[in-house]
């Protein structure tokens, strides 16, 4: 089997590794896996530029949680956006640190000035993934600095319905204070919030959608389901709405 070595992340890693004194050693396991390309006869890949490695390295910290190893690599000059990850549906250092729920890497990412606006191949913002792990912290930090509450994905989901669809009352609870619109829609078949939630018996979160008027708004585009999910809802909790 061919064995490959990317020269690039392992540029990367001397860097890192020449203040903790381990050079040695890695370059002796970059030798021996040298070796073993040539004897197994398998040409070596084209050498890419040492940055493309660097971002990668990015990436593998921030999804690690491992907030030192990200301050060290954007001191080194690495671009806090530029590591979009092909394998992760794009998404940048901050995505997956906030997906994760590694607040320190997030926060050392955000005052690097890592763009929280945007969105993986699938429309997911740093703040959806947060909200739909259940990271509350990470997204108090990220609503902090200004997240739109309301960007939806691709298909339409938004954090709010995420966070009702995954039963994360504190999550729900901090996106409905801090704006978010309870009667957005997804496009495939209109479901909201509220209809998220009451379907998989959420109810903290149904009451909570109800109290900031969910389903009462007309102007959506399936007004009567919207309208049929806050009855339903109502008659459960027991509330007069």
């Amino acid at each position: 089997m061919a064995v490959f070595v990317d020269a690039c992340w392992m540029h990367a890693a001397v860097t890192l590794c020449k203040r903790r004194g381990r050079r040695r050693t890695l370059l002796a396991a970059a030798a021996l896996l040298l070796a073993a390309c040539s004897s197994s006869g398998a040409p070596a890949p084209p050498a890419r530029e040492g940055a493309d490695g660097t971002a990668r390295a990015l990436y593998e910290a921030a999804e690690a949680g491992r907030a030192d190893a990200v301050r060290e690599l954007l001191a080194a000059g690495a671009a806090p956006d530029a590591a979009r990850n092909a394998h992760h549906h794009g998404r940048t250092p901050l995505m997956s640190a906030a997906g994760n729920g590694h607040l320190d890497a997030v926060c050392v990412l955000l005052e690097a000035d890592a763009d929280h606006h945007l969105q993986d191949t699938t429309g997911a913002s740093a703040l959806m993934l947060a909200s739909r792990a259940g990271h509350t912290a990470v997204v108090g930090l990220l609503l902090e600095k200004g997240a739109d509450p309301d960007l939806q994905e691709t298909i339409g989901q938004s954090a709010l319905m995420w966070a009702s669809l995954e039963g994360h009352t504190d999550v729900a609870r901090l996106l409905l204070d801090r704006g978010a619109y309870p009667d957005l829609q997804e496009h495939t078949h209109g479901s909201t919030a509220l209809m998220w939630a009451s379907r998989k018996g959420h109810l903290d979160i149904a009451h909570m959608l109800l109290l900031k008027g969910a389903g009462a708004d007309a102007r959506t585009k399936s007004a009567r389901a919207s309208v049929r999910a806050r009855a339903a809802a109502c008659s459960v909790l027991r509330l007069r709405c």
